[in-house]
């Protein structure tokens, strides 16, 4: 089927977003009324200054005036392709089967072949004239009514396929002239060119130009046929040595591919209460529970969550710091992301981009990681009260495949509390963290109800042998693909000088936030390449 254009009217493309809420029927009124309308610009003599206001054009179609006005006015090729986008929502939303349409009015309607075949073009010819005014309706074929699979097909009303003809007659006559360049044509292109090539000495490039001009061809057309031709042939004339892509293709794609996994984390943008003002910022990150001891990794066994787990609360200021801070950081991302252009330049490849760019972004992101950690382990003392006072015993007396499924879940209810946590509102964590925390266990205690109470005493597992799945790659939507593996951190002592240097403190596992390649060039006094090729071995060298 072919593609239906893209409305660039806000307030048409508003309209056509807004059409699959409506009933089918009323959608068929509207697409009635837009076939009309394209009917009627087709019909009437093109004037290019001519323009129509949008809200009329709403009117037209729809029947109402639109709730806000507005003052913008559309000119006719403008309106002719913008209709047809609103033509193909309208047609979606009918639910019109092919049957529906070919046996209420036989003889009125074009299937895509037939009119391929009516005017002698292909239907990518077909694609290229529907943002001209020719307009289809998209139905679904009767085999998917059944509950069959099947694809979407296009129908051509006739009259505005005979309105289209007499529109673009001079547009219709060439392009029915046209003929492919066929083995026969082909082959005499290429013995011409290598005609050129011997007599002149011409390149390919001044071959294809001369005979694309003599033979009224593109001259992309014409270096295909040659090339392949060419292909064909024991002793290729033409034969060209495929050239490998530069270093700065290789960092510009990967820029794009970096890019486009920040793009996809929608990030949550929340206030920054007292943090709004960038001195107020400044002084956030800065402070001491924000900026230091951040590199102790999460529990992995039933014995280091015990002995993570405080017996109080944190203080409420550590908590509005960190908190704030990781909201903050986030919304520092948020807002990058945003800015980051859409096609990836030179800089923001492998080299160092500076504030804002995707270095900075990711570093951002994985301060904003060892503080949602911090949350998540302030509250472990408060998921073994839980467990102890909803499953009546501490989470060590539970059998080793149970307690582990059970940490795991308190993890990753912390975790989701930490998302949610707004300091600004003046709540602590307490609250958020509490109720995630008791829809965790009350779903594991439904899930195990043998093993809910205490029974009789069985012998207790050695804490220090019930593993827990590593909550670090799932902490954070960016963990997986922007941390290192807790195993592979282990292996640090294993790395030496510059590369072990580099890589403390790019992931801030000395204790401090992460750094980017800039602020580590800085700090460790090498160049920012040498930052950036000791990480890569490093990385290496670990995995």
């Amino acid at each position: 089927m072919p593609r239906a254009p893209q409305i660039r009217t806000p307030a048409l493309a508003d309209l056509a977003a807004q059409a699959r809420f409506q009933p089918p029927e009323a959608a068929r009124r509207q697409l009635q009324r837009a076939e009309d309308l394209v009917l009627q610009l087709l019909q009437e003599p093109g004037d290019a200054g001519r323009v129509w206001p949008v809200e009329w054009v709403i009117f037209r179609v729809t029947g109402y005036r639109p709730d806000r006005a507005t003052d913008a006015t559309i000119g006719r090729d403008d309106l002719l392709h913008d209709l047809g986008g609103l033509i193909h929502a309208l047609s979606r939303a009918s639910r019109t089967t092919d049957a529906h349409l070919l046996e209420a009015e036989p003889g009125a309607w074009l299937t895509t072949g037939q009119l391929c075949a009516r005017w002698r073009v292909s239907r990518r010819t077909l694609e290229r004239y529907r943002p001209l005014g020719l307009i289809a309706r998209r139905v679904l074929p009767e085999a998917r009514a059944a509950g069959r699979r099947a694809p979407a097909r296009s129908l051509y009303p006739l009259r505005a396929v005979e309105a289209f003809e007499l529109a673009r007659a001079p547009k219709l006559a060439e392009a029915a002239a046209f003929s492919r360049i066929d083995a026969r044509l082909a082959a005499h292109l290429h013995r011409r060119a290598a005609r050129y090539r011997a007599r002149l000495g011409w390149s390919l490039a001044r071959c294809v130009a001369r005979l694309a001009k003599s033979f009224a061809r593109s001259p992309g057309a014409v270096r295909r046929a040659v090339l392949a031709h060419d292909a064909t042939l024991p002793r290729p004339l033409f034969a060209t040595r495929r050239s490998r892509p530069s270093r700065a293709t290789f960092y510009r794609l990967a820029a794009g591919q970096r890019a486009a996994r920040l793009r996809a984390l929608r990030l949550p943008v929340r206030a920054e209460g007292p943090a709004a003002t960038p001195a107020a910022q400044s002084r956030l990150l800065a402070a001491q529970a924000v900026a230091t001891g951040l590199s102790r990794p999460l529990p992995t066994t039933i014995a280091e969550l015990l002995e993570q787990a405080a017996p109080t609360e944190p203080p409420a200021q550590w908590e509005r710091a960190v908190a704030g801070a990781y909201a903050l950081l986030r919304a520092h991302a948020a807002a990058a992301i945003a800015d980051l252009p859409r096609r990836s330049p030179r800089v923001l490849g492998d080299k160092p981009d500076g504030e804002g760019g995707i270095d900075w972004i990711e570093t951002r992101l994985r301060w904003a990681a060892r503080l949602k950690a911090e949350l998540v382990r302030a509250g472990l003392g408060l998921a073994l009260r839980t467990v102890e006072s909803r499953a009546h015993r501490s989470i060590a007396a539970i059998p080793p495949a149970h307690a582990a499924e059970l940490a795991g879940a308190l993890l990753a209810a912390l975790a989701d509390a930490a998302d949610v946590f707004d300091p600004s509102k003046g709540g602590r964590f307490a609250a958020p963290a509490g109720l995630s925390l008791n829809r965790a266990v009350t779903r594991w205690l439904e899930a195990h109800a043998g093993h809910a109470a205490p029974g009789r005493a069985l012998p207790r597992p050695d804490p220090a042998h019930v593993r827990i799945d590593d909550p670090w790659p799932t902490l954070t939507p960016w963990n997986a693909w922007l941390e290192v593996p807790t195993a592979a951190r282990a292996r640090i002592d294993t790395l030496r000088g510059v590369e072990r240097d580099v890589l403390l403190v790019r992931m801030g596992w000395d204790a401090r936030p992460p750094r980017t390649v800039l602020q580590a060039a800085a700090e460790l006094g090498v160049s920012t390449m040498l930052v950036l090729r000791a990480e890569k071995r490093a990385l290496r060298g670990l995995m």
